[in-house]
């Protein structure tokens, strides 16, 4: 990939994640929380406050018995965060894109016929091992969550079962692009152990990934637990501009494959001939 390539790959993700975001914001409780820091008897605690210019407060205090509202006060404001920081580096890449055009290789290759004879066999020394490598990773079986194995209902076309069908479309569409993937493989991280959707590794550089599909997004309480979640992965480092790949429906708006496509495509811009089952150890 060259690095105009990597440059528009990076724009994308970047947009997916705001709309994502965006989407996130809009169920969000109207209002700014102000955490103010107070001192009694020699200690040290805070006040939450909510400031709501369209119901003209400028600022509203927020008794202990109201922490949930405090709480998804809060995951605004780091979801607003967020936001602005996409902004900036959309603009950093925007700004490159604009007087940038992808390099014409082929062009500087006809133009170079010695070049062109030096480099038109060349193939990746390590290609053949890493095919393999990612083959018997894909296909080695490995432990599943110990809870909840009930819910797994759904048969993929990879014969094993998954807990939705938007899952098992996701299932259908790596198959069907060749990425080696794992379902429900344990990952252990910041004390936790979780069991991502998918675990997936790059099919050129083995690079690991992990897709995490929100299923339940207009449930309050799964929501809940899905930030508590993704709180960890980005405090380890797990992030959707770098590693984590994310998708969501509610029951009015389904998950659709070419939002599925649209994923791959961002983050796996090669495919190879490979065959994988990702099926976990029953």
């Amino acid at each position: 990939m060259t690095f105009f390539q990597l440059i528009v790959s990076r724009k994308n993700q970047l947009m997916n994640e705001k709309i994502c975001l965006e989407d996130m914001l809009r169920g969000m409780p109207p209002g700014t929380l102000i955490c103010n820091k107070n001192h009694s008897a020699g200690k040290e605690y805070f006040k939450w406050y909510v400031s709501d210019p369209s119901r003209k407060e400028k600022r509203r205090y927020l008794p202990r018995s109201q922490r949930p509202l405090a709480q998804q006060l809060a995951r605004k404001k780091l979801l607003l965060h967020r936001l602005a920081q996409i902004a900036n580096e959309l603009r950093a890449l925007e700004a490159y894109l604009k007087f940038h055009k992808e390099p014409a290789s082929d062009d500087f290759l006809c133009n170079s016929p010695v070049l062109a004879d030096l480099l038109i066999n060349e193939e990746p020394s390590l290609s053949f091992s890493l095919n393999e490598e990612l083959r018997q990773w894909a296909n080695m079986p490995f432990e599943v969550d110990p809870a909840f194995r009930e819910g797994r209902k759904i048969t993929t076309a990879a014969g094993f079962k998954v807990r939705s069908k938007s899952e098992a479309l996701i299932v259908l569409m790596l198959m069907q692009n060749k990425i080696p993937f794992r379902y429900e493989c344990p990952l252990n991280v910041g004390g936790y152990t979780f069991y991502p959707d998918f675990t997936i590794r790059h099919p050129l550089t083995g690079q690991l990934y992990y897709w995490e599909h929100a299923g339940m997004l207009d449930d309050p309480h799964y929501m809940q637990n899905l930030m508590s979640k993704l709180r960890i992965y980005f405090n380890n480092g797990i992030l959707p501009v770098r590693n984590l790949i994310l998708t969501g429906e509610t029951d009015d708006h389904p998950l659709s494959p070419a939002v599925i496509q649209d994923r791959i495509r961002e983050y796996f811009s090669v495919s190879r001939d490979f065959s994988f089952s990702g099926s976990p150890e029953d």
